[in-house]
């Protein structure tokens, strides 16, 4: 349910996919520790976003653009204090390597440097997709097959 807001947000924007795989990490990483109720879903989804938009953008979304994505549903002080909350829960340590960093660093060790592009249009396109961002990274790294010609995701 929470992807499935996430990821609107994320293409109206056009973020980075670093941007998208951050903001599941945090709210994975919040919601382990604090519980919230379906109605707040979605405000820990914007808040998580501008955390992590102001971290990995270069252009970040400003506050009042999660405001109206979310259909004004919350204040402007609803999401900065829970963009505090879940700064505060997770002791401000935001920073990890994702899944989608993983995966292009593989790339980039295994491909001649001709094929990297090719390669990740195609890694952000398929990425973009909800079963995917929740796939354990273990398992994601290993069903990645790279070889000369074929891709296999």
């Amino acid at each position: 349910m929470m992807f499935s807001s996430a990821l609107p947000a994320y293409h109206k924007f056009e973020l980075n996919p670093e941007t998208l795989y951050l903001t599941i990490y945090i709210v994975d990483r919040y919601l382990a520790v604090e519980t919230a109720s379906r109605r707040e879903l979605q405000l820990v989804g914007i808040s998580s976003m501008l955390i992590d938009s102001k971290y990995e953008e270069t252009w970040a979304p400003e506050l009042n653009d999660f405001v109206c994505i979310s259909d004004k549903t919350y204040s402007h002080e609803q999401v900065l204090t829970m963009a505090k909350q879940i700064h505060e829960q997770l002791e401000w340590y935001l920073t990890v390597p994702t899944t989608y960093v993983f995966l292009v660093r593989s790339i980039k060790a295994s491909l001649p440097d001709s094929e990297v592009n090719d390669f990740m249009c195609i890694l952000d396109r398929t990425y973009s997709h909800e079963e995917v961002l929740t796939m354990d990274k273990q398992i994601l790294g290993q069903q990645v097959v790279v070889d000369k010609d074929v891709v296999v995701v």
